[in-house]
């Protein structure tokens, strides 16, 4: 058996696909460390006016690594799995309704009472059959694209860390000098302060392309308001002002 379904026909078992693997946890803690580097050294330095860093500053309102930190610490198989149950749901109210209308065709009674029975069933009967199971169905699909949405952020962080963890910056960063945070600091750390906010910049580009898929994930939630999407994170511990445009 198959219902029209929103934008399509599922079957009655249908069951929404997992998300891929991501491998994020394998390189967590080691990316973690290195953003949480970023953070210190934007924190303590600052940005020179004009890097491509302060674009990312202002839009997603968050370090790089409280951004980080926030999808690392989100595990898709949540929203997967309450898409799953909700997916198991519509199968049991699909096959809880399919009986409902030959009961109803076997009653033994006319008149009046029969024809105002008849109207109030045929709402209910199209509730059971269609519009319970499409919305169902409706909030089931949509968490197993947040979840596959998700998937893709954390998939996109571990590939940043495999471009850039071992890289030059990277290196400037871990190897440059700590001390009070004066000018003669600042004049002998140049190179690291430049590392952590290529890193960070680099950090919101792999990330952006599929925070853009974001928005018209919010804009497709049952029942929401489809109103401006909110950053990924705030705050994070520490902030940096940065001046609007």
């Amino acid at each position: 058996m198959t219902r029209a379904v929103g934008d399509g026909i599922l079957p009655a078992g249908w069951r929404p696909a997992a998300p891929p693997a991501d491998r994020l946890d394998a390189v967590a803690d080691d990316l973690l460390d290195l953003l949480d580097h970023v953070d210190h050294a934007l924190h303590r330095y600052g940005v020179a006016p004009g890097h491509a860093i302060v674009a990312g500053l202002r839009e997603f309102r968050a370090l790089p690594g409280a951004v980080a930190a926030a999808i690392v610490h989100t595990d898709p198989a949540v929203p997967w799995q309450a898409a799953h149950d909700l997916a198991v749901r519509r199968s049991a109210v699909l096959a809880a309704a399919a009986p409902l209308d030959r009961y109803a065709d076997r009653l033994g009674w006319a008149g009046a009472g029969r024809a105002a029975f008849d109207g109030r069933w045929a709402v209910l009967s199209a509730h059971l059959s269609d519009g319970l199971p499409a919305s169902l169905a409706a909030a089931a699909r949509h968490g197993a694209r947040l979840a596959h949405w998700y998937a893709g952020l954390r998939a996109a962080l571990r590939d940043f860390f495999l471009r850039y963890g071992t890289g030059p910056a990277a290196v400037d960063l871990r190897t440059a000098p700590v001390g009070t945070g004066g000018a003669a600091e600042l004049s002998a750390s140049g190179t690291a302060a430049v590392a952590a906010a290529d890193l960070g910049a680099a950090c919101f580009a792999a990330l952006r392309p599929v925070l853009a898929d974001g928005g018209a994930l919010r804009r497709g939630v049952p029942g929401g308001s489809g109103g401006r999407d909110e950053p990924v994170a705030r705050g994070g511990g520490r902030v940096l002002r940065v001046e609007p445009e």
